[in-house]
């Protein structure tokens, strides 16, 4: 009864249709997003799966996606690298924090002597724009064969520009003149008086996605800082008016 009732509550209130887990009665997907049982590992084979923590984060951030897909997964050679290599350097330049994750993947496959079979990334807020940014850079062509599964989550992927909450934009204009903040600029399209010569921009038509074989795009109507349009990479009404951008 007071299932039925919540349903109708969020439903009536964000215009969509709500299906509670248990109202499956199998899985909802038998995709494996991070696993394929029909193509097991090689004896030298793992699969690496990288976390990058968003703005002003650090590498526990996402340890609980990792403690869940150990806990799912418990039978995969999976061998996790919490990115820790721009743990001070989230107000910079992407491009410095995608130099730095690369330096840090490679020394991390060099150091435990793994050959990866596979390559996931997970990413959160910020962590994401880093992640696509590494995929596109020249030094990661060798690794592209591997990339498996991208896990996003609330990233800003069509940047901060249509953020619907006031009292957030104030804050993170304030944030980046306190923090001379790069990334924030970059985030919010005002890193170029040209919109064609921003970085998002220059990101959105560099090769990346396409390398990867499962895209998952996590978002939420309640984040006030990354917009919900924004995490699920598509157009909202604002930027559809806008003659500007």
């Amino acid at each position: 009864m007071y299932k039925e009732k919540i349903k109708q509550i969020i439903s009536s209130k964000y215009s969509s249709s709500l299906m509670f887990y248990s109202d499956f009665s199998i899985l909802v997907s038998n995709i494996p997003y991070f696993y394929q049982q029909l193509q097991p590992f090689d004896n030298n084979g793992v699969h690496l799966v990288v976390c990058v923590h968003g703005l002003d984060g650090n590498s526990g951030d996402l340890r609980l996606v990792k403690t869940y897909l150990e806990l799912c997964l418990s039978t995969c050679r999976l061998d996790f690298l919490m990115s820790s290599a721009n743990h001070s350097s989230t107000f910079d330049d992407i491009d410095i924090m995608v130099t730095q994750l690369i330096d840090e993947i490679e020394a991390h496959i060099e150091r435990y002597g793994l050959k990866p079979q596979r390559i996931s990334f997970v990413g959160h807020s910020l962590g994401n724009l880093v992640v696509r940014a590494t995929v596109s850079h020249p030094r990661f062509e060798r690794f592209r064969t591997l990339l498996y599964t991208y896990l996003s989550l609330s990233g800003p992927h069509l940047g901060t520009l249509f953020n619907s909450s006031g009292l957030v934009n104030m804050g993170m204009w304030l944030m980046q003149k306190w923090k001379k903040s790069c990334s924030l600029s970059q985030m919010s399209f005002k890193d170029h008086v040209d919109p064609k010569q921003t970085y998002l921009y220059k990101l959105s038509k560099k090769p990346c996605l396409e390398y990867f074989k499962n895209i998952l795009l996590i978002a939420s109507p309640q984040d006030r800082y990354v917009p919900f349009h924004s995490a699920r990479i598509e157009l909202c009404k604002a930027a559809l008016r806008d003659t500007v951008y």
